[in-house]
């Protein structure tokens, strides 16, 4: 892994050598923050409650959230996932799922943080949304 200033480091110890480079007194690498953080226990309690409340789960294989969505038809499947896929590449942050006539299957983890940050959880509410849009 590289941080900002190309130096190679370790996942999770900060970069003192692209600290220095760059002039910086914080430092620059290390564990991410904001919306590609880990969601901290109390945020995802918070955050996780309303998704548990409308189908999803917790996986028992990763750190990640799970859902089936089921529609009447293949059309009304490949619609709703054409309305995630837009969201998810519009933010960089693309579900691992797959597709069976009118069943869709979707899994969210952030990847780079190895656990469910608040990307998996702002793309799980667009997910409900457009589910609900495209059932009607």
């Amino acid at each position: 892994m590289l941080c900002a200033a190309g130096v190679s480091v370790r996942a999770g110890v900060p970069c003192v050598v692209g600290r220095r480079l760059l002039g910086l007194a914080a430092p620059l690498c290390g564990r991410p923050t904001g919306r590609r953080a880990l969601l901290t226990e109390e945020e995802r309690r918070d955050a996780l409650a309303p998704l548990l409340g409308t189908g999803w789960t917790l996986s028992a294989q990763q750190d990640a959230i799970q859902k089936t969505f089921r529609f009447a038809n293949f059309r009304q499947a490949w619609a709703f996932m054409s309305r995630v896929a837009e969201e998810a590449e519009r933010h960089n942050h693309h579900p691992d799922w797959s597709n069976c006539y009118g069943r869709v299957d979707v899994t969210l983890t952030s990847h780079d943080v190895r656990g469910i940050s608040r990307r998996d959880v702002q793309l799980a509410t667009f997910a409900d949304t457009a589910a609900a849009v495209t059932s009607e």
